[in-house]
C-alpha cells in the first residue's frame, strides 16, 4: 500500500516518488517509511540517479526540489543514492532490501544556515534545548541528541515565539527546514487550543488513579521540589506578579481533590481563580544564625503542609538574605499537579513572565494556552470505552505475568516506609555523557532510553541469575494519540507508568544487548499510555480490571532528560542557580510501591543515576555493587562510540 499515517498524518508515498523523478537528475525513487529508532518513523527516499547526469543530486537539492510540490509532512528526512533499486522475483522494487540510510551523526555534510526568520528562531531554540553551538537547517533533531521529552521543550518555546506546531511535527519534519515550512503555512490558520474555561470538575487520570491507591496513608505529602539562587535585586512585587501569571495560565496548579464519602473515591476540580498571596510567601532570613537551616526547616513545612480538599497544592517561598546575598527561591507542587516536564514549562514561563513584569511594559499576561488535563482526560476515557486500547490487553497481561519473579532482598520482610528510604547516586563523566547522548544514538541506531535499558538489563541479569526481569517504566505519557491535543504548553501530571520486561541475552557484547532490548521495546503499544488507562478507565466489569491484580514490577526506571537551566545562558535572568537545599517531599510512613527506583538525569553535562531503597531490607554495599556496575555498563556503551 502506497498511503501511510505518521503521526496521523497520510503519506502518500507514490507521490513522493512521483515528484522526485521529475528531476532531471534523477532515474528511479523509491520512498519507504522506516522506524530504525523504537518510536521515530522516518520518510526515507531511495534514488537512482541518471546515467548521463553530472553527478548524483544531493539531500539539499532534493529536498527544495520536492518542496515546490509537496507538503513539509511528506519531505523525506533522509535521502540514500543507489546504483540501482533492489528488486524481488516479481521484479518489483524490494523494499525490505533497501539499505538503512547512513549514520551522519546528525549533521549534513554541508551546514546549510537559516534563511528565513522562522528558521533563525528553531536554529536558537534547537541550539538551547540541544546544548549544542550550531544547528543547520538540514541537521536531524534525533540524531543531534534529541529525544521527545526534548521535543515538547522545542514545541512549548516554538509557541512562545509565536510559531504554530505540535510535537507530531518534530517526528515528521525532524529538520528545521522541515518544521519552518510547516510552521508558516499554518501560521495564520491555526486555532489555538484550549481556549475554555479550565475551571471545573478533572475527570479521572490514570496516574492519579494510581496515586491514591499506592497511597493510602498520607495522601497529601507526595511532593515535587525545586530550589534556585535568584538575580541580585529581584523585585518581589514583580515576582509576585509573575506567580499570578502563572496562576493565571496553568489551570492544574488551582487544582484541589476531595475524597467523597462512602466511597472513598478522590475526585479533582479546578478552581476557577487563586490569588498569588495564597502561594507566594516571603520570608526575612536576614537576622537567621543559619540561613541553610532556616530555609530547609520552611521548606519541610511548605512540603508537609498541603491540604488536599482546600489547597493550593503550589507554593511559592521566597527568601530576602540581605543585600550582599543573593535571594533564594523554592517552588513546591504536589505531584498530582506537575510532572518532570511541567517543571520545564514553570520554569520557563517563569523567567518569562518575570522580565516582563519587571521591565514594567505592561500586565504580564499569561501566554497561548495549550490544551488542558480536562481535555486530555476526556479524550482518554472516551478511547478506553470506544475499546481503542483492547488490542493491547494480551501484551499486557503478558508483561504482568513476567513481573510476579520477586527481586533478591537482603533482608525480607523488613519495613519498607519513606522513614527507611535512602539511596545511593553516581554520575558520568562529562566525556562519556556527551557519547551516550550524542554519539551512541546514532551508532547503535536507536535511543537514549533504549541504551540506558540494556545496560539495566545486563546489571539485573548478573544479579538475579535470570535472563529477564520486569520493570516499571515512567515514561512522560504525553503521547501524541489525539491530533485535537497539544500537551507542549501544559501542566500536569501525565506519567505513564507501565510494565516491561528486560531481557538480557547469553551473549555479553553490547550490540547483541542493546539489539535485544530495543526489539522487545519496540513492541510496547503507545509507549504504555494504554496500560494505565485500562487499568483505572476501564468499566468495572471490564476484563481489563484484572490487570489490577498480581504483585507488578518491584523496580521502577525514570528516565528524566536533559533538566539543566536552559533558557539562554544560566545567571542571565530571574533564575541563577539551583539551591542544594530540597527538604523532604514524601511522608515518612507511607509504604513504598516498589523496592528499588532508578532515576536518571542529565545536569550539567553529566548523566546521574540514583538508586532509591529501603535500608532496612537492603544492605549498602549490594545497591552500591549495583549502581556502580550499572554506570560502569553505561562506561562501556559510551566508550564504545568514542573515535580511536
Amino acid at each position: 500500500d502506497d498511503q501511510v499515517k505518521i503521526r496521523g498524518l497520510r503519506i502518500e508515498l507514490g507521490e513522493i516518488e512521483a515528484t522526485l523523478t521529475r528531476h532531471p537528475a534523477v532515474r528511479q525513487a523509491a520512498v519507504t517509511v522506516r522506524e530504525d529508532r523504537p518510536g521515530v518513523r522516518r520518510i526515507v527516499a531511495y534514488v537512482v540517479p541518471e546515467p548521463g547526469a553530472a553527478a548524483a543530486p544531493d539531500a539539499e537539492t532534493l529536498r527544495a526540489f520536492a518542496g515546490t510540490s509537496l507538503p513539509a509532512y511528506m519531505l523525506p528526512a533522509a535521502f540514500v543514492t543507489l546504483a540501482g533499486l533492489p528488486v524481488n522475483a516479481s521484479g518489483k522494487t524490494d523494499r525490505r532490501a533497501l539499505p538503512a540510510p547512513g549514520d551522519e551523526g546528525g549533521r549534513t555534510a554541508a551546514h546549510v544556515a537559516p534563511r528565513t526568520e522562522t528558521e533563525r528562531v528553531l536554529c536558537r531554540i534547537w541550539a538551547e534545548v540541544l546544548g549544542v553551538d550550531r544547528v543547520g537547517v538540514h541537521d536531524s533533531f534525533f540524531a543531534l541528541g534529541g529525544d521527545s521529552i526534548l521535543s515538547i521543550q522545542v514545541v512549548s518555546r516554538a509557541r512562545r515565539a509565536g510559531l504554530h506546531m505540535y510535537t507530531r511535527d518534530v517526528f515528521v519534519g525532524q529538520t528545521v527546514a522541515g518544521l519552518a515550512a510547516e510552521a508558516d503555512a499554518a501560521r495564520a490558520a491555526d486555532t489555538p487550543a484550549g481556549e475554555e474555561s479550565e475551571a471545573g470538575p478533572l475527570p479521572p487520570v490514570p496516574v492519579a488513579e494510581w496515586f491514591f491507591a499506592t497511597h493510602p496513608e498520607a495522601p497529601a505529602h507526595f511532593d515535587m521540589t525545586m530550589s534556585f539562587t535568584l538575580a541580585p535585586g529581584t523585585d518581589p512585587a514583580a515576582l509576585r506578579l509573575a506567580v499570578g501569571a502563572l496562576l493565571a495560565r496553568h489551570g492544574m496548579l488551582r487544582a484541589v481533590y476531595a475524597q467523597e464519602p462512602g466511597t472513598g473515591r478522590w475526585t479533582g476540580r479546578v478552581l476557577a481563580e487563586l490569588s498569588p498571596e495564597a502561594v507566594l510567601t516571603v520570608h526575612d532570613l536576614t537576622t537567621a544564625p543559619d540561613q541553610e537551616a532556616a530555609w530547609e526547616a520552611l521548606l519541610t513545612d511548605a512540603q508537609s503542609g498541603f491540604r488536599l480538599d482546600s489547597g493550593p497544592l503550589f507554593r511559592v517561598l521566597y527568601g530576602e538574605r540581605g543585600a550582599s546575598s543573593q535571594p533564594w527561591l523554592s517552588l513546591v507542587a504536589h505531584h498530582l499537579v506537575v510532572d518532570g516536564v511541567s517543571w520545564r514549562i514553570l520554569l520557563d514561563d517563569l523567567e518569562a513572565a518575570y522580565a516582563q513584569a519587571a521591565s514594567g511594559s505592561g500586565p504580564v499576561a499569561p501566554r497561548e494556552r495549550t490544551s488542558s488535563v480536562r481535555q486530555w482526560a476526556e479524550l482518554l476515557a472516551r478511547h478506553v470505552a470506544e475499546g481503542g486500547f483492547d488490542d493491547q490487553l494480551d501484551h499486557w497481561r503478558e508483561a504482568n505475568e513476567a513481573a510476579s519473579d520477586p527481586l533478591p532482598v537482603d533482608h525480607p520482610g523488613a519495613p519498607n516506609t519513606g522513614a527507611e528510604l535512602t539511596g545511593t547516586a553516581t554520575t558520568l563523566s562529562a566525556e562519556h555523557t556527551h557519547a551516550l547522548l550524542n554519539l551512541a544514538p546514532g551508532h547503535y541506531r536507536t535511543q537514549i532510553n533504549d541504551l540506558l535499558l540494556a545496560a539495566l538489563a545486563r546489571v539485573l541479569a548478573d544479579w538475579t541469575g535470570r535472563p529477564r526481569t520486569a520493570v516499571a517504566l515512567e515514561s512522560h505519557g504525553r503521547e501524541d494519540l489525539f491530533d485535537t491535543v497539544d500537551l507542549s504548553g501544559t501542566v500536569g501530571w501525565f506519567t505513564a507508568i507501565h510494565p516491561v520486561v528486560l531481557a538480557a541475552p547469553a551473549a555479553t557484547d553490547w550490540p547483541t544487548t542493546v539489539r535485544a532490548v530495543k526489539r522487545h521495546l519496540r513492541t510496547v503499544p503507545d509507549h504504555g499510555v494504554g496500560y494505565g488507562a485500562l487499568r483505572h478507565l476501564s468499566a468495572p466489569d471490564s476484563p481489563a480490571r484484572a490487570l489490577l491484580d498480581g504483585p507488578g514490577p518491584q523496580l521502577s526506571f525514570n528516565y528524566l532528560g536533559r533538566f539543566d537551566l536552559a533558557a539562554g545562558t544560566p545567571g542571565s535572568g530571574l533564575i541563577h542557580a539551583e539551591l542544594d537545599i530540597a527538604g523532604r517531599d514524601f511522608a515518612l510512613g507511607e509504604t513504598r510501591p516498589h523496592l528499588i527506583d532508578v532515576a536518571a538525569v542529565v545536569q550539567h553535562g553529566r548523566l546521574t543515576t540514583t538508586w532509591s531503597y529501603s535500608h532496612a531490607q537492603y544492605d549498602a554495599p549490594t545497591i552500591t555493587r549495583l549502581s556502580t556496575a550499572y554506570t560502569r555498563a553505561l562506561e562501556e556503551i559510551a566508550t564504545s562510540c568514542l573515535p580511536g
